[in-house]
């Protein structure tokens, strides 16, 4: 479908667009959680497999801005998802400075004019124990769609290691 510089919000979106505006930005409207892994990681194909997955996902490149006084939806061509990254190894409170990283994480805010709705974290742990942690805006996921993003990266993620062709490249992921 062609998209115009500026597109107007869907009617779930105009909800929680105009609950932002009251409420301010909080973590109130943050679908998030963490993933234990456990093996060796390649944090470049997933660094890969994670920015595929904001590259075929429209709502993962928007941004909410005011065109006029009414919210639009500025869909971004391209934008580069940057991982958070900790390095905890050797740390003897590294389960409690995760846990700490992680609630800070979940809690700031997505500045809706700014900022893509989905951040990552990855936390090591260990030479071979990580923590990957995702947070998205409820404006552009909710609990069930949550799962899509997650289910291509566990495709796109050990076809990167392995350097075989995109798994889903024909497929809605």
């Amino acid at each position: 479908v062609e998209r115009k510089a500026h597109m107007p919000l869907s009617l779930a979106q105009q909800r929680l667009w105009f609950l932002t505006q009251i409420d301010g930005a909080s973590a109130a409207y943050h679908i998030s959680g963490t993933l234990r892994l456990d093996g060796a990681l390649d944090s470049e194909a997933l660094s890969h497999a994670m920015q595929r997955i904001v590259d075929r996902h429209e709502s993962l490149r928007t941004r909410f801005v005011l065109v006029e006084g009414e919210p639009m939806q500025v869909i971004a061509t391209d934008a580069k998802l940057e991982i958070e990254r900790h390095d905890l190894r050797g740390r003897d409170d590294r389960e409690a400075r995760s846990r700490a990283l992680g609630s800070a994480f979940f809690a700031v805010p997505f500045d809706l004019r700014e900022d893509l709705p989905l951040r990552v974290q990855l936390v090591r742990l260990e030479d071979d124990r990580y923590e990957l942690s995702v947070v998205m805006h409820h404006i552009v996921s909710d609990g069930w769609s949550i799962g899509t993003p997650l289910d291509a990266l566990s495709r796109l993620y050990p076809a990167e290691v392995e350097g075989r062709v995109d798994p889903v490249a024909d497929a809605e992921v």
